[in-house]
């Protein structure tokens, strides 16, 4: 407590005893005593228990009108009858002729076309990578112009060159001209030969190419064709460039020719 607190209750309690004392004694409510300092607060008393519930209030007003999300459709009614036939109508002209459409497979509907087309597309496909596959067999290369000539060194037939080349996508190696001859001999190494598509298996003495068209440019060996043996119908060529006639049979380096 602070000094000057404590002198002014000392003073105060001084000065009610003094009246005290000076009262009689046969009125002793006229001197109360001195009020005494105010107690600390009680504790919080427990909550209640919750009551009952109340009346129910009045109702409100009506709210605003709002329009919800369409609710899901009902059963189908009834069939109407049948209405009156109307008037015809006037005469218009006639519209556009259309386009003719792609022609589809008679009997099929269209997913089951599509599914053929994706399918004969698929097979185009592999068929090109195959022949993709065979080229890349080929390892010795050499090109004049358009046309690219290459051999993998392997022996064969005349018709086994054939097959080759075609699953390679190209054919048989065939020179239209001398520097197309040159290009396809400097594949070979010095003494070997090469089958090229020059032949006359159709009829003898006519050589043409794998194509069917007459040959226009030549470079026959000396006294060369001469159908040795009434079986030369095929022809080689050897590393110098020069042609001679032989047996289709025979085996000899392959050289596939790709434009």
């Amino acid at each position: 407590m602070e000094p000057h607190t404590f002198l002014l209750l000392t003073t105060i309690l001084s000065m009610a005893l003094y009246c005290c004392a000076s009262v009689e004694p046969t009125s002793p409510n006229l001197c109360p005593g001195m009020p005494g300092l105010s107690g600390r607060d009680g504790r919080d008393g427990r909550e209640g228990k919750e009551g009952p519930p109340g009346l129910n209030g009045q109702k409100g007003d009506k709210g605003d009108k709002v329009i919800g999300p369409p609710g899901k459709a009902g059963p189908p009614g009834q069939t109407g009858q049948k209405g009156d036939r109307g008037s015809p109508g006037a005469n218009g002209q006639g519209g556009k002729k259309g386009e003719r459409g792609a022609v589809g497979y008679p009997g099929q509907p269209a997913d089951v076309r599509r599914i053929a087309e994706l399918e004969g597309e698929l097979r185009a496909m592999k068929v090109s990578l195959s022949k993709l596959e065979k080229r890349f067999l080929l390892t010795t290369w050499k090109s004049y112009g358009q046309k690219s000539f290459a051999t993998r060194n392997s022996k064969g037939t005349f018709e086994g060159g054939l097959r080759l080349c075609a699953e390679a996508g190209g054919q048989i190696a065939m020179a239209a001209n001398e520097e197309e001859n040159n290009a396809i001999a400097s594949i070979l190494k010095t003494g070997e030969h090469a089958f090229i598509g020059i032949n006359d298996r159709k009829t003898e003495g006519k050589f043409e190419d794998v194509n069917g068209k007459p040959v226009t440019f030549t470079k026959w060996k000396s006294e060369e064709p001469n159908n040795f043996n009434g079986n030369e119908d095929c022809t080689i060529i050897n590393s110098g460039g020069i042609w001679n006639d032989i047996n289709c049979e025979a085996n000899f380096i392959i050289i596939c020719q790709f434009q």
